[in-house]
């Protein structure tokens, strides 16, 4: 988690961030969920899965999907 803001290795991620269509990515300790919500609001046609052990990230996942209206992006809390 990045309080209220992208740190910067968030940052360098967004930017190498290259989505294709029809791609399936997994985002391993996904947290607050910014690289998950990018990679789905960039190619719709992608399958996101969004995993994190801590409850409260997947809750913060799952917020921003529904707020942003992204709907390829599944949630797991292992």
């Amino acid at each position: 988690f990045s309080h209220r803001k992208i740190d910067r290795g968030c940052r360098q991620l967004l930017n190498a961030l290259a989505i294709k269509p029809g791609m399936r990515v997994l985002d391993l300790g996904c947290g607050s969920g910014a690289i998950s919500l990018a990679a789905a609001a960039r190619e719709p046609s992608a399958a996101v899965h969004a995993v994190d052990g801590n409850a409260r990230a997947v809750q913060c996942v799952e917020r921003s999907a529904a707020l942003n209206k992204l709907t390829n992006i599944t949630r797991e809390l292992t």
